[in-house]
């Protein structure tokens, strides 16, 4: 059986990273498996990278364009996608069986390049672009279950802005294709099958998995010093792609986290830890000193980061499933976020970590104590359990193996 995956990028950003190691997971299962991305950057002989057809930059002008006449628009990423380099061409000479698509955006795959694919198609949902208006968390928007419009990401007032098109365009081109939905969380395939776009079929649920030979953890001595953090005092880590810039990923709720917290955790802490960050983001004003990892790529120095922390903070108000929450796990390092979404489905409640009351930032301190004040090993021990036994990517493989099965 022959397998093609679609992604921007192989190994950039936890998506691209979920992606490629389910693509290499299912070659060690015997598959035939390949990847085609926008931009590749690895050196993986696996991984082809995309041979575009034509010039996009006249049609990529064109999308910012469109984006600029909403003045009053949010940051929130909105991917109305005009343009595309996708290369039918070289899907057909590769003849997969299946083609499975994950997160397609950037300039990769445009609606309409589906209705060209002759095979069975599946689509990881990876966020809520795929039956959206164009953005990838509504932040509580229920317009994509009508038909969008009245964009508030947009700061539009009219019913037939961009986002309207949008989803109209999805709805012809994908009329015709028959799309296999997998959500990684149930609360992703509920809001699937709540959207106009796919209220008709049915999602299953296979959550990410990890390669949990990567993400075992290291001894804690060990990773302070190599990322040469202090040897006594108790760290918090908060990590996400471009975490600081967007509002979903909820930092901004870290000062009233800390304002929150006793005298006790406050003597002890002694730093927050981030990565994810770019230089040029700005941090808001925090009583405690800040080491910034920035973007990091490679696994071990990620590993390191999470083994060093005491306590990993995972803030997001909208996430379809949570991949920073099972690789912390993985490495032994508890988690303390809110009871909704993605993580819902990860964390068990004051077993393995902490589930907070959601937005709540007084109940989020409550959880850091109630961490700070158990077992680090058993609490470890438990994570690591949970994580290993529920996501290790041999486990999410053998799933879709047998998914793929019952398409062909």
């Amino acid at each position: 059986m022959r397998i093609l995956h679609l992604n921007t990028y192989d190994t950039k950003g936890g998506t691209a990273r979920g992606a490629y190691w389910l693509h290499r997971a299912l070659l060690e299962a015997g598959l035939e498996s390949r990847m085609l991305v926008r931009t590749k950057l690895s050196k993986d002989e696996t991984v082809v990278e995309n041979k575009k057809p034509y010039s996009i930059s006249r049609w990529w002008k064109r999308d910012k364009w469109r984006l600029r006449l909403y003045r009053y628009r949010k940051k929130s990423t909105f991917s109305p996608v005009i343009s595309s380099s996708l290369n039918i061409e070289q899907i057909e000479a590769i003849q997969p069986d299946i083609v499975h698509l994950h997160w397609i955006n950037g300039r990769f795959v445009k609606p309409g390049d589906l209705s060209k694919i002759k095979v069975p198609i599946v689509w990881t949902l990876r966020d809520m672009w795929p039956f959206t208006g164009s953005c990838h968390y509504s932040e509580g928007c229920t317009r994509f279950k009508q038909e969008c419009g009245w964009c508030p990401i947009l700061g539009s007032t009219r019913p037939y802005d961009l986002s309207y098109r949008t989803l109209n365009r999805k709805q012809k081109a994908w009329r015709s294709v028959r799309i296999h939905l997998v959500a990684p969380s149930s609360w992703l395939a509920s809001q699937a099958q709540q959207s106009s776009l796919f209220k008709a079929q049915s999602s299953k649920v296979i959550p990410n998995g990890i390669d949990t030979r990567s993400f075992s953890g290291i001894d804690t001595q060990e990773a302070l010093k190599t990322l040469k953090l202090p040897l006594d005092k108790t760290l918090l880590l908060f990590g996400a792609v471009q975490g600081i810039q967007n509002q979903i990923k909820g930092f901004h709720f870290i000062p009233q986290v800390l304002a929150c917290l006793g005298e006790k955790e406050k003597a002890t802490i002694q730093q927050l830890v981030i990565f994810g960050d770019r230089p040029k983001d700005v941090l808001p004003k925090i009583d405690i000193p800040i080491r910034r990892l920035g973007h990091i790529r490679d696994d071990q120095k990620l590993v390191a980061a999470y083994s060093a922390c005491d306590v990993c903070l995972f803030l997001s108000t909208e996430e379809a499933f949570g991949k920073v929450v099972i690789e912390s796990m993985a490495c032994g390092t508890p988690v303390v976020c809110f009871d909704t979404t993605g993580p819902r489905d990860i964390i068990d409640h004051q077993q393995n970590g902490y589930r907070a009351k959601c937005f709540n930032p007084e109940n989020i301190a409550e959880g850091i104590q109630w961490v700070l004040s158990h077992n680090r090993e058993t609490l470890a021990k438990e994570a690591r359990k949970k994580a290993y036994e529920a996501f290790s990517i041999e486990k999410i493989a053998a799933a879709y193996r047998d998914l793929y099965s019952e398409l062909t």
